[in-house]
This record gives C-alpha cells, structure tokens and sequence, in this order.
C-alpha cells in the first residue's frame, strides 16, 4: 500500500471522506503527492495536525504531500 492510499484510508476511516487519486491526472503522477478535491475542514486540519502540507489549487482542489 502506497503512502497516498494510506492517507486516503485513514481519512476516511476517521471522517468518514472518500478523497479520489485520480491516477490518469497529469498532477497525481508524482509519488509522495495527493492532488484531490477537498471539501471538508477537517481533511486540512488533520494535515495541519500531522505536518503535512498542502497546497491550494483551484475550485477546492488541492496538493497533498504525503
């Protein structure tokens, strides 16, 4: 299990969010990095809790450094 699917499991398991890693997007094709929508506060804030950073893109989309 990849660091990205570790992370999307997790934030699911504990807000009940379903993120999306979209594998035939140019922007999710590095390694270490989650580019998803996020509609939900807590999925930042739990980033902001762990150290993660993330990065803002467009209509809700973000980066994830996983």
């Amino acid at each position: 299990m990849t660091k990205k699917e570790k992370f999307i499991q997790t934030i699911k398991q504990q807000f009940n969010i379903e993120l999306e890693n979209d594998k035939d997007n140019i922007f999710n094709q590095k390694r270490n990095v989650l580019y998803t929508k996020v509609t939900e506060r807590q999925v930042l804030n739990y980033c902001i809790k762990h150290d993660l950073g993330y990065c803002e893109h467009l209509n809700g989309y973000y980066w994830i450094e996983v």
